[in-house]
């Protein structure tokens, strides 16, 4: 199956040199037909054709042809800061994936595409089209494109280029691909490494509690709401350090995210029914921050950096009015801050630790979405 596109690298039109200066200006035959060859044989005149083997393995059928006929061709550019014309080579045969391209001028694709034809209906017959580790050339160019779900484009072509410079790696922003170009071996190992990296990180979910420690239940007072029950692994944590009380939920945080990659977690929200209960001051704050460093597949162990948990308490002044009544005014927010690296398991509640006079224990689990 061939398929031709247009031509690679079309150069620069040459601009035509002064008569007195031309090194084709004879009238000599040799000479005209030297200028004539470089003409046709100029870098803009290069086309380039797919060829997909019916039978045979492309990499077999390439290592074939290439005992048979150049595996280079030679064309002309101009030089454009000495207006010289130079001579280079360049690959003849590309793989690509499975099919074989074809960059000469016309005559030489057309010579090109019979070798491979004839080979691969000839060989085709006595052997069956099956890829072998050893029967191809390692030292081959190939040309591959890999499409990126997860990594970002950026990140993947400086790894490549890293870890494996000998592979030309040109990004493709706007579909998220990169096209490698290297030989067969050092394409086939960026390829791999990208496979091994490129997967989506997993996602979970964070829940964070604020709980405080209040006084044992008083028969004439009504329970305080959010009351953890004794069998809650909190409560039962909590009440080894501080026997006699008990705990309730004073808020709850939930955050989505990504469970490695440097995603960042932060929420705030109030905290009803916690500090001064006075006409016009405004509930407490919080504020939760941390960086999602990683999740360990085995152990399903999730590491937080920077985990921190910002308290802001409102503070009031009391003042006695001129008839001796007592008012209570908001005078701005007192702040307790927590911060700690975590490393917490799956389906699990730690206790991270507490802040603020009238203490805040901070709990956290976290679970792997599906």
């Amino acid at each position: 199956m061939l398929t031709t596109l247009t031509a690679i690298a079309a150069a620069s039109m040459l601009a035509a040199p002064p008569e007195e200066s031309s090194p084709f200006q004879s009238n000599d035959s040799g000479a005209r037909q030297a200028e004539e060859r470089v003409s046709e044989h100029m870098e803009s005149k290069l086309g380039f054709t797919i060829y997909e083997p019916k039978s045979l393995d492309a990499r077999q059928l390439l290592r074939y042809a290439g005992e048979l006929t150049d595996t280079k061709v030679q064309y002309f550019y101009e030089d454009t800061a000495t207006g010289q014309l130079v001579t280079n080579r360049r690959s003849r045969f590309i793989m690509m994936d499975d099919v074989i391209g074809v960059q000469d001028f016309a005559l030489g694709r057309e010579a090109a595409i019979r070798i491979l034809t004839d080979l691969d209906d000839r060989l085709g017959k006595t052997r069956k089209k099956a890829p072998a580790a050893a029967d191809f050339d390692a030292e081959a160019p190939q040309l591959r494109t890999v499409r990126l779900r997860a990594l970002d484009i950026q990140t993947a072509e400086q790894l490549v280029r890293s870890v494996e410079p000998g592979v030309v790696v040109t990004p493709v922003k706007q579909s998220g691909m990169l096209v490698l170009q290297g030989t067969v071996a050092n394409v086939g190992r960026a390829e791999t490494l990208l496979l091994e990296l490129d997967k989506p990180l997993p996602q979970i979910t964070l829940r964070c509690a604020l709980i405080q420690a209040v006084d044992g239940p008083d028969p004439d007072l009504p329970a305080p709401t959010g009351l953890l029950g004794a069998d809650d692994p909190v409560a039962a944590s909590l009440g080894q350090l501080l026997p006699g009380k008990r705990f309730r939920k004073v808020g709850q945080l939930l955050l989505r995210g990504s469970a490695g990659g440097d995603a960042a977690f932060e929420v705030s929200s109030t905290l009803a029914g916690f500090g001064s209960d006075a006409p016009g001051v405004p509930p407490a704050r919080v504020t939760l921050r941390a960086i999602a460093r990683g999740l360990d597949d085995k152990t399903k162990t999730l590491v937080l950096d920077n985990c921190s948990m910002q308290l802001e308490l409102p503070t009031v002044q009391t003042m006695v009015t001129g008839g001796g009544a007592t008012q209570t005014n908001f005078s701005g927010y007192r702040q307790e801050g927590l911060l700690a690296d975590l490393a917490l398991r799956a389906d699990e509640t730690t206790v991270v630790g507490s802040l603020g006079g009238e203490p805040i224990y901070l709990s956290m689990s976290f679970t792997v979405e599906n």
